[in-house]
């Protein structure tokens, strides 16, 4: 991400920003951490949107056997 977020929206649309929160690893920690340090004035959205994706209840489904999607590209 180069441009700073301005809105919790942005981060939730943030593909590093999802993939932080929901499985951080010790280069998203850094990056983050450093981003929150080049950005003081920001941080309360990037908590705000945080906690939004903990919020979240993700449920797993798995297809039965006798189940199948069909994708329809228009």
């Amino acid at each position: 991400m180069n441009k700073p977020n301005t809105d919790i929206q942005s981060f939730l649309t943030d593909e590093q920003f999802v993939k932080w929160v929901l499985n951080p690893d010790n280069a998203l920690n850094k990056h983050w951490k450093d981003w929150m340090t080049r950005h003081p004035a920001e941080r309360h959205s990037l908590m705000a949107a945080r906690q939004a994706l903990y919020n979240l209840k993700f449920q797993k489904y798995e297809l039965d056997t006798n189940e199948s999607w069909v994708f329809i590209v228009e």
